[in-house]
């Protein structure tokens, strides 16, 4: 079981959550890509598309072994099925769309803020603590639980099991949910869906055609056939962020406040645009993080978690 275990977790840290190569001395970490990310600006990322089902599941995994899954935590980070709830023919997506592998490269949906909050904290202290292990500045603990897991609070402050902390290095990694004004920065990059992915409305002129959204596409088939996330690098192009305006609503780290579209708004919905919801846990909103590499001064260490 232990073998099994060491080997699914370093699968999951290596193989998914960390693909950058690093120097295995004192690399500057400023200048490393965080993973799943491109850099739109010096030194501000941003995930190429969005959170999907399979990176939420490594999520799961990782909370159940730590805190069990009877746990209030384990428990405080499953999706809301209930979202699938708002039409008979979606009604068996409840357990099959987070966890069928069919599934595994759609966004996740039925997260709430404070659960995509939540994430980009577990997802800042993991990447850090493959940084470390990878520069031999600490170890791989299988063995962690809620009161020895690494977090980078409790690494800087001296409190992570007998380490102390690397005086080289002088930043941390820190994924968030963006801004409005940081989606702003992103747009001057945004891809959309590709055109070919689209089932036109029939005789609809050409030039009143959206590929941003999905025109003439009920609901269901849009569920199914269109929420994938698609990614490429157009000829002669550097590689875009994927999917901003469409696929689903991204949520802004403001409460009810998203961006883009998603298979239930119309073709004639603004593009680019932030709007306001007071249903954010549903079957069309997801989201993505940025990040950036932050001062350790900026850490507040005083009661490290």
């Amino acid at each position: 079981m232990r073998v099994l275990l060491l080997a699914s977790l370093t699968m999951l840290f290596f193989g998914c959550v960390f693909s950058n190569p690093l120097s295995r001395r004192d690399p500057d970490l400023t200048k490393v890509n965080p993973p799943g990310t491109l850099e739109v600006s010096p030194g501000f990322y941003v995930d190429d598309c969005e959170i999907t089902n399979f990176y939420w599941l490594e999520y799961l995994v990782y909370q159940k072994r730590v805190h069990g899954k009877e746990s209030e935590l384990y428990r405080s980070c499953l999706p809301d099925t209930s979202v699938w709830q708002v039409h008979d023919d979606f009604k068996s997506f409840g357990y099959r769309y987070l966890r069928h592998p069919a599934y595994r490269d759609f966004p996740v949906v039925g997260i709430s803020i404070e659960q995509a909050k939540q994430y980009a904290k577990w997802r800042s202290d993991r990447v850090m603590e493959v940084l470390l292990i990878r520069n031999k500045k600490i170890e791989l603990h299988v063995d962690a639980l809620r009161d020895s897991m690494f977090t980078i609070e409790r690494y800087f402050s001296g409190n992570y099991r007998d380490y102390e902390p690397e005086q080289s290095i002088t930043h941390y990694l820190e994924y968030r949910i963006p801004s409005k004004e940081e989606f702003e920065r992103v747009i001057p990059v945004a891809d959309s869906l590709h055109q070919s992915n689209y089932k036109p409305i029939q005789d609809e002129p050409e030039s009143q055609l959206f590929y941003n959204c999905f025109c003439g596409i009920s609901v269901k088939d849009s569920v199914i056939k269109d929420f994938p996330i698609i990614k490429g690098t157009p000829s002669g192009r550097k590689p875009l962020i994927a999917n901003l305006d469409c696929n689903v609503r991204e949520m802004t780290n403001q409460e009810g406040s998203f961006f883009g579209s998603s298979c239930i708004d119309s073709c004639g919905t603004p593009s680019y645009q932030f709007r306001q919801d007071s249903n954010m846990v549903n079957c069309y909103t997801g989201f993505r993080c940025v990040a950036e590499w932050k001062p350790i001064e900026e850490l507040e260490l005083a009661n490290p978690k």
